[in-house]
């Protein structure tokens, strides 16, 4: 009788221990081992939007990519170009979405946290193309032309880059 009583602490030891803790995981381990997230040896599929329709500027600081400034040329227009080791600070203006939408194509093209996107008031943002003090902008023709950028042309220091779909 004692090894019945015995059998039976153990036995509801183990079912306390680790049955109850098991029937609460299971319903975890079941949605892990067989969720269709992506896992750690999955590979990296991103979906490149589309490219906006319309006409785009873009402007690139010759001074900061002087060693790269042909294949941020070739990027930009859209022409395969291999792996560039820069980032990129991206200034687009507010209340400009076709631009943003631009950029982001721009930025998913890139490796993650490689082209950080800023908007700013366009004012602002078009001073800065005046002057030289920016990395890169991306704006729509639209709003390139009502904020004048057609006098950054003059700049030495920038380049000015129209795509057009």
């Amino acid at each position: 009788m004692r090894r019945i009583v015995h059998f039976g602490i153990i036995l509801s030891s183990l079912f306390i221990f680790l049955g109850i803790p098991a029937i609460f995981y299971a319903g975890r381990l079941k949605a892990i081992w067989f969720s269709d997230a992506p896992d750690a040896v999955s590979g990296a599929t991103l979906e490149i939007p589309d490219q906006p329709s319309g006409e785009y500027i873009v402007l690139l600081n010759r001074s900061l990519h002087e060693d790269t400034l042909d294949e941020w040329t070739s990027f930009f227009m859209e022409e395969p170009v291999g792996v560039i080791f820069e980032d990129l600070t991206c200034i687009t203006a507010e209340g400009d979405v076709n631009g943003q939408q631009m950029a982001e194509r721009y930025q998913a093209r890139l490796a993650e946290n490689q082209m950080t996107m800023k908007p700013e008031n366009a004012l602002i943002a078009a001073s800065k193309a005046q002057w030289g003090t920016f990395d890169v902008m991306v704006f729509s023709k639209e709003m390139a032309d009502a904020c004048h950028l057609e006098t950054v042309h003059s700049n030495p220091d920038v380049s000015f880059l129209e795509i057009g779909s």
